[in-house]
């Protein structure tokens, strides 16, 4: 993306007169380090954000897997009964 920057400046920068090109030129590398560190700001802070969307997900998905756990656990029928019933051949 800084690539892109860069031509669009020397696109710019071309079509200036000789004077004012010497004044962007000047200029134009300490603006080229601001875009870098902009960019690689708002990088880390779009990580940043995605990292904490992610964390609130899965901890909701936890919270409701919790209840669903439980009650699969208390709904389990054929949990109480594992007594082997030999007249139908037939063990739960």
């Amino acid at each position: 993306m800084t690539a892109q920057i860069i031509k669009g400046l020397e696109a710019a920068a071309a079509q200036l007169d000789l004077q004012q090109q010497r004044a962007f030129t000047a200029v134009r590398e300490g603006q080229v380090e601001e875009v870098k560190l902009l960019l690689a700001k708002a990088g880390d802070e779009l990580k940043r954000a995605s990292e904490y969307s992610f964390n609130q997900t899965f901890n909701y998905a936890s919270l409701m897997v919790l209840p669903g756990i439980l009650f699969g656990l208390m709904s389990d029928k054929r949990r109480g009964r594992k007594k082997v019933n030999t007249s139908a051949e037939y063990s739960a």
